[in-house]
């Protein structure tokens, strides 16, 4: 028995062995194949969920590369046990969770899709994607309703509102800014303007005589 793994547990790592003989051994102990069903999703059997270090709740496998004290590799386990045991992640696309628990890395339970769509999936883009009204209380319908490129449900009456609010704050900076350049520069933007109504003066009387 390894490292007096329980015999139940190491008869099972055995047989996922087999079945998976790409996935390695030292990835295969820190996996708890025995997890939860899917509540929502329950015939894609039980999560395979991670056990050892992780990452904002996702599975974090490290891996040493040329012997004790060289360069060490991190992966997140779904994605490398995905990789590993279905195939590359199409580029482009990110591992969505259909079980909707990030230790799990079980391949039945992941599905490549658009960063987008992960998004739209999870608990916040549900909420930004079905909205019906918005944080200052405005009714999301009719004109005042944006569908943005991603989806989600923004409102026109506060983009309304930040513009306006924009334009107010950058119209008084700007005017001030251009009362100290003319200030500044009165002497050469006269000197410019002279030479600019000139030199119009002399296109248009030579316009007139041809």
């Amino acid at each position: 028995m390894l490292d007096g793994m329980d015999t139940k547990i190491f008869q099972q790592l055995g047989r996922i062995a087999q079945k998976y003989p790409q996935i390695p051994w030292e990835l295969l102990r820190g996996i708890n194949f025995d997890g939860p069903l899917p509540v929502k999703r329950p015939e894609l059997g039980p999560c395979w969920l991670w056990t050892k270090a992780n990452v904002h709740g996702y599975g974090n496998f490290s891996q040493t590369k040329g012997g004790k004290g060289k360069s060490v590799s991190t992966y997140l386990t779904h994605r490398i046990v995905y990789a590993l045991t279905i195939g590359k992640i199409p580029e482009g696309l990110v591992l969505d969770h259909l079980c909707e628990r990030r230790p799990c890395c079980n391949p039945c339970h992941l599905e490549p899709v658009t960063h987008n769509e992960n998004i739209r999936r999870s608990f916040v883009g549900k909420k930004l994607w079905l909205k019906e009204i918005c944080k200052n209380g405005h009714e999301l319908k009719g004109e005042n309703l944006i569908i943005a490129a991603d989806g989600a449900r923004r409102c026109q009456a506060c983009a309304t509102i930040r513009f306006k609010k924009w334009r107010d704050e950058n119209h008084a900076a700007r005017s001030e800014w251009e009362k100290a350049y003319y200030q500044a520069n009165k002497a050469k933007i006269l000197a410019r303007t002279v030479a600019c109504n000139r030199a119009r003066a002399q296109r248009k009387k030579a316009t007139e005589l041809t």
